[in-house]
């Protein structure tokens, strides 16, 4: 996977635990470290979760008002063809897990996520729910970026609500 990624083999790579969904590695390559998300195999996912690696990876654009707490994405690979599953190259975020400080742990009890700390339901969004589903014909057709105008106008919207003052 990180030679098709990066044209390098890993230095080491250890397993990351606390995920609830992906298999999530520390990987170290020559100069950087990287992280590296797997999904469950298909036939392993539930209905609800379903292409959710893939949804998550559409969702990155609504994303941008708080691009700064987010992982940025180096590389993704949705062809099954290495291991059978999704997996996407970040990067590695400074600091520790929120759930290593015990201050913490009441919210990520109630909030898991502790999504709603970070404003992420604070983002602009005109609609919810997968952004890939069964009647999306091609993964493509699904990314804001080259959407029908309809999409792209939601993407332009969270853009200009983004913006800087000069």
């Amino acid at each position: 996977m990180a030679e098709r990624a990066f044209g390098t083999r890993p230095l080491s790579a250890v397993e990351l635990s606390g995920g609830l969904y992906n298999t999530t590695y520390r990987v170290e390559l020559p100069g950087e470290t990287v992280i590296l998300r797997v999904a469950p195999e298909p036939g392993r996912q539930y209905r609800i979760e379903r292409e959710l690696m893939r949804n998550e990876h559409a969702a990155l654009p609504f994303l941008a008002p708080i691009g700064h707490l987010v992982p940025r994405t180096l590389f993704a690979d949705f062809t099954r063809e290495i291991a059978g599953r999704d997996h996407v190259w970040q990067t590695l975020l400074p600091g520790r897990p929120a759930r290593e400080f015990p201050q913490w742990t009441g919210v990520y009890r109630a909030d898991p996520c502790g999504a709603r700390r970070f404003g992420v339901h604070r983002s602009p969004c005109s609609s919810r729910g997968p952004l890939i589903s069964s009647s999306t014909a091609r993964y493509r057709a699904a990314d804001p970026a080259t959407a029908p105008t309809s999409d792209a106008s939601r993407l332009d919207s969270v853009r200009s609500a983004t913006r800087s003052p000069k």
